[in-house]
């Protein structure tokens, strides 16, 4: 065989011969004494010279040299990891590559991280001035973080419009008593929205511009409004990371209206411990005060997931934004504060007005002192998914109560009723004045205020029995002998012996003693 390949290579035409002299099946490589050649070129379905330049040699390896390479491929040392993100990158959603990186540094740089943020007593540092007040409380202190936190529909939107419409504006008399003061040379703000879409985004921001009442160049040229909905958790972070570290040094205020979308599991302590390093780092880095905004769970005033617990930890203050049930009023307060903070509750609702033909929109107005008397009596804690009322007696207004006996003894025979009959028709007259049922022992506290003020009068029967009978007072009765329950510093009425009208008996002053009989 090899005499012959040697005589066709010499020759020139070598036709595809097979190790065993026998022609092979036209192909486009030959295999000769166990290697495989794959020519460059076919001319005329012959195969050229097998030339060393026009060749590739490639040995077959045997089986068990196979074997023992996959074996090698599977036990080898996987390739290293690549390294770990910076700190700052607000992708690293695990939270720990800061610790990873700090583990890696030397002693001496971990001791000189320590000696930068040690605190000396005789070295004081700069106390940061607050940018806005609300009713004497200082807060909003650069570096430092506050929290807006209520319910849905609570009115947590329109006090961040109050908070950064007198903060811009830098006027005394703002709604919902705040007042603002920037920083020279920083008046910005940086305003992030995660939860409504670009037109009630806009609503917002005609609303900050309709309370601090400035133009609309100054309003574009000082707020920097950006609505990040449509973006997923981990690139709502890395927008609001960049804007903050561009615009800084104009800026000393950041709003983010939605804290709970820049994290994917709310009750993750991982996602939430990042998210709040990340906050502490924005504003302690860039000296900057930062406003978020979070909800309620729907059961109870604690604020949503791991992350709601954190931020109360860690925030300088906290507004409660609260809607009163059965009116058109809101309420906040300040439960928690490391300063002074707002002593009491501010009542304010909504006013409208009109942007085109069928779109409005609502500013914060804060209610007077008559208003917010009322308000107060409205926020009284009920049970408002019982049935029954939960209001006394006195409570109500003169006119429900004369409209109640009206009701009382309007279907009455005689128009009298007996005092347990009484019982038995005020519930029914009740629920059709007020929508709500009345108990048993309610209903008899009722009626005894309605005799104590003259509403009802005897009309016949045994006095101070079931069966005495009782009938609805004339309006001379009743102005006679009518005691407004609302009124408190009514003057009793003369004691007679006093006024001398009558003659005390000689046994007033020192009642006769009875010696008792020995038996």
């Amino acid at each position: 065989m090899d005499a012959q390949y040697n005589a066709s290579k010499a020759a020139g035409t070598y036709d595809r011969i097979h190790p065993t002299g026998r022609p092979k099946p036209d192909t486009t490589s030959a295999i000769v004494s166990g290697t495989v050649f794959r020519p460059a070129n076919i001319a005329s379905g012959l195969m050229t010279p097998p030339a060393a330049a026009n060749y590739q040699e490639k040995r077959i390896p045997a089986a068990d040299e196979i074997t023992r390479m996959i074996r090698d491929e599977i036990e080898a040392t996987p390739p290293p990891l690549p390294p770990d993100p910076p700190p700052s990158d607000p992708f690293d959603i695990t939270g720990s590559a800061w610790r990873r990186n700090l583990q890696k540094e030397p002693p001496h740089v971990i001791r000189a991280i320590l000696d930068e943020r040690r605190v000396r007593h005789h070295i004081r540092p700069p106390f940061a001035p607050a940018i806005m007040e609300c009713h004497g409380a200082r807060l909003g202190n650069l570096g430092n973080f506050g929290i807006v936190a209520g319910k849905q529909k609570s009115g947590k939107s329109h006090v961040i419009a109050a908070m950064v419409a007198a903060y811009i504006s830098g006027k005394k008399a703002m709604p919902l008593g705040f007042t603002g003061k920037a920083p020279a040379g920083r008046a910005g703000v940086l305003y992030f929205d995660t939860e409504m879409d670009a037109a009630d985004v806009w609503i917002q921001l005609d609303r900050i511009t309709r309370l601090s009442q400035i133009s609309d160049h100054e309003i574009d040229s000082t707020i920097r409004i950006y609505q990040l909905r449509r973006f997923s958790a981990a690139e709502r972070v890395k927008l609001i990371d960049t804007a903050i570290r561009d615009h800084a040094a104009d800026c000393s205020l950041f709003v983010i209206d939605g804290i709970r979308d820049l994290m994917h599991d709310i009750n993750s302590s991982d996602e939430s411990n990042i998210v709040l390093a990340d906050l502490m780092r924005w504003t302690d880095e860039y000296d900057i005060h930062g406003v978020v905004a979070i909800h309620y769970n729907k059961t109870s005033e604690n604020m949503r997931g791991h992350i709601g617990t954190e931020l109360a930890n860690k925030c300088q203050y906290q507004i409660q934004t609260e809607k009163v049930p059965d009116a058109d009023m809101f309420k906040m307060t300040m439960p928690t504060s490391r300063k002074k903070g707002i002593d009491g509750e501010i009542g304010w609702r909504m006013d409208q007005y009109e942007i085109n033909d069928h779109e409005t929109g609502t500013i914060p107005v804060e209610l007077d002192s008559v208003g917010y008397e009322r308000l107060r009596e409205m926020a009284k804690p009920t049970n408002h998914n019982s049935r029954h009322t939960k209001t006394m007696a006195d409570e109500y207004e003169p006119d429900a109560h004369r409209r109640l006996v009206e009701m009382v003894f309007k279907k009455a025979p005689d128009g009298s009723l007996r005092w347990g009959e009484i019982l038995t028709a005020l519930p029914n007259a009740f629920f059709k004045e007020t929508g709500k049922e009345i108990a048993k022992e309610k209903a008899a506290g009722f009626r005894m205020r309605w005799r104590e003020w003259t509403m009802i009068v005897p009309a016949g029967g045994t006095p101070n029995t079931k069966s005495s009978r009782w009938r609805m007072a004339t309006p001379d009765e009743m102005e006679n002998g009518w005691m407004d329950p609302m009124m408190d510093h009514q003057e009793p009425a003369a004691d007679p012996v006093e006024a001398g009208a009558i003659t005390p008996p000689p046994s007033a002053d020192k009642p006769s003693k009875k010696k008792r009989s020995k038996s």
